[in-house]
């Protein structure tokens, strides 16, 4: 395994066992959510700090603060921000903003809340409009795939550069050559062909790599999870490397978290592993300024939260 690999998941575990001194008592998600988000940033968890930020955050009444899981991720997002009740308050805030402007209310619009936050810009009100006609322009599209767990999706979209109806035009080019494939899964495809639209690359050449990908990952029998694992396979797309060096990077970094004691649980179990395999490749060759990854390891995590009653947020914007 290369060096920067082995650092990248080192760091990866080290934090988890960190993180799970501070966080006692939850799912094995919001660990390894917590520990990955610290670790994308090549940062070491500190934890009498994460332990001051967590109790900073109980004393602040939030509006949605009953979100468990939610609550993980607020405090380690926090716990990485210069001034964290600063950052606490802006998406309390923008959250309160969403949720007047939406028919709904859920758990992604808090997603929804901290990536705006997470804009260094003032044209927030003018990407929420974009993010409001593209989320009507796919529910159009696709009444019965579309629902609240796009939002964050489309709200990623709306940051990118590229206007509502090329984005739109790239989602449907995309799903339908996707759905050739990956006959079964159409709700996690349409999400793959969200991810991919972030990208300029030809729709044809984003699809295949995607595909050849997957298929050399059976190769070496290592299954993605089809519930929960596509967004984040879809991000692979963006990484400008030979799909073997990705998938051999895959594979080894699995194959490492697999010989690890603690990796073999219910909850980390092989697709799990793999799919934080597959996080830490993207995290380790992603370029600093990228940031869809973690929007589709959220997402992941979360929607596999609320069905197994326990999906990921990495889609950072790596279009941006």
């Amino acid at each position: 395994m290369k060096k920067e690999l082995k650092s990248k998941v080192d760091l990866f575990l080290n934090n988890k066992k960190s993180v799970e001194k501070v966080f006692k008592y939850e799912s094995e998600y919001n660990y390894l959510l917590s520990s990955y988000l610290y670790t994308d940033v090549n940062k070491e968890v500190n934890v009498d700090y994460l332990a001051k930020i967590k109790e900073e955050f109980k004393e602040r009444k939030s509006s949605f603060i009953n979100y468990n899981f939610l609550s993980t991720l607020l405090i380690t997002k926090m716990s990485l921000q210069k001034q964290p009740l600063e950052y606490l308050e802006k998406i309390n805030n923008n959250y309160k903003s969403l949720k007047g402007k939406r028919l709904f209310n859920s758990i992604y619009n808090v997603i929804s809340s901290i990536i705006i936050s997470d804009l260094n810009n003032k044209k927030i009100d003018k990407i929420v409009k974009k993010e409001k006609k593209i989320y009507e322009l796919m529910k159009k599209n696709h009444p019965f795939l579309t629902d609240d767990e796009d939002v964050p999706f489309a709200m990623l979209l709306a940051i990118n550069n590229k206007n509502e109806k090329e984005l739109i035009n790239d989602i449907e080019c995309s799903f339908s050559e996707l759905s050739k494939y990956f006959k079964l899964n159409k709700n996690e495809v349409y999400t793959m062909a969200q991810i991919l639209s972030l990208s300029d690359k030809d729709t044809s050449e984003k699809v295949k790599k995607i595909i050849n990908i997957c298929e050399l990952l059976k190769k070496n029998k290592k299954a993605i999870s089809f519930s929960f694992g596509l967004p984040v396979l879809a991000t692979l797309v963006f990484l400008d490397k030979d799909i073997n060096v990705i998938v051999e990077d895959i594979v080894e970094v699995d194959n490492y978290l697999g010989s690890k004691k603690g990796t073999g649980s219910w909850y980390f179990g092989k697709s799990t592993r793999l799919l934080f395999a597959m996080l830490l490749v993207c995290s380790t060759y992603q370029s600093k300024d990228s940031k869809v990854n973690n929007v589709a390891v959220i997402s992941s995590i979360i929607a596999d939260d609320i069905i197994s009653t326990l999906m990921i947020m990495n889609i950072i914007v790596l279009s941006d």
